[in-house]
Order: C-alpha cells, then sequence, then structure tokens
C-alpha cells in the first residue's frame, strides 16, 4: 500500500466514522433502549442464560 493511498485511507475512515456514530446512536435512540434488552455474549459455547 503506497503512502498516498493509506493517507487517503486514513482521511476516508476519519471523514465518515464520526457521523457514522452519530446515526447508529439517533437510531438506538429511535427504536428505544427499553425494547431491545442488551443480551449477555457467551463464548463458552453453551447458550447464555
Amino acid at each position: 500500500m503506497t503512502p498516498l493511498f493509506a493517507a487517503w485511507a486514513r482521511y476516508l475512515y476519519r471523514a465518515r466514522h464520526q457521523p457514522r456514530l452519530v446515526l447508529l446512536a439517533e437510531r438506538a435512540a429511535a427504536q428505544g433502549e427499553k425494547e431491545r434488552p442488551a443480551r449477555r455474549q457467551d463464548f463458552s459455547g453453551s447458550p447464555a442464560q
């Protein structure tokens, strides 16, 4: 990867990351956090209880 391409990729990531976080937060607020309770992630292979 050339340095110019790497700089361009960093620029695009930074330019899009913050607006994406805002959109995700707005979507979560619109759906309501109480409608979707947080699930505990279990990586042991057994179903979470």
